[in-house]
């Protein structure tokens, strides 16, 4: 079905193309599980509590 429109942070989703990724409010899980599909790597959590945490981040490559 359908969703409704949801205003979007169109800055944060373009950074990409200035070699940059920003997050804002995203649990650390989500942020770390795209970083490694595209990085490589594994994450092993100790405490799921802390993946549930936000973050915000800005990073450049």
């Amino acid at each position: 079905m359908f969703k409704p429109p949801q205003a979007v942070d169109a800055e944060s989703l373009l950074a990409w193309r200035d070699g940059q990724l920003r997050v804002r409010d995203a649990p650390l899980r989500e942020v770390l599980e795209e970083l490694v599909h595209y990085q490589g790597g594994h994450v092993i959590w100790r405490d799921d509590k802390v993946g549930q945490r936000t973050i915000n981040a800005r990073a450049s490559t």
